[in-house]
């Protein structure tokens, strides 16, 4: 392919290859080549437009939409084309549902916490409260 840029047959046959082997970014690169060496191939135009849409490119629509517009597109070929533009549409739309949602659930204990007395500050000293049970019959409410 590099000593023939224009060579036509040997930069498609290296790009096949190199989309076969998953090699994408190679495969463009020769397809460009081409098209520049070729501008009005709709097939080079084509081969663009798919291999932008295997890697998630807005690119693949105006690749697919300039094949359209080449002088020797086949009719079979323009269905062909036309199809897989209506996949481009469907993929490139912005998602119509949006959501969210959000969940939880709490639950907290106090182990620190007993039964007992209390400290309680009461004018700057500390102090013991006295439960109302402990109070019963120490004589501490003293009436009169």
């Amino acid at each position: 392919m590099l000593p023939q840029p224009a060579n036509l047959s040997n930069t498609i046959q290296y790009a096949v290859t190199a989309a076969s082997h998953g090699d994408i970014e190679s495969a463009i690169s020769a397809y460009e080549q081409l098209r520049f060496y070729n501008p009005k191939l709709a097939a080079t135009r084509f081969q663009l437009g798919v291999l932008y849409y295997q890697l998630g490119y807005a690119q693949a629509r105006g690749y697919l939409q300039t094949a359209l517009a080449m002088p020797d597109l086949t009719p079979e070929f323009r269905q062909k084309i036309e199809d897989l533009l209506e996949i481009v549409d469907k993929k490139l739309q912005p998602d119509q549902f949006y959501g969210f949602a959000q969940t939880g659930l709490s639950y907290q204990t106090n182990a620190s916490l007993s039964a007992g007395a209390q400290t309680v500050l009461a004018s700057e000293r500390p102090s013991t409260a006295i439960s109302s049970r402990s109070r019963t019959g120490t004589g501490l409410a003293r009436s009169g």
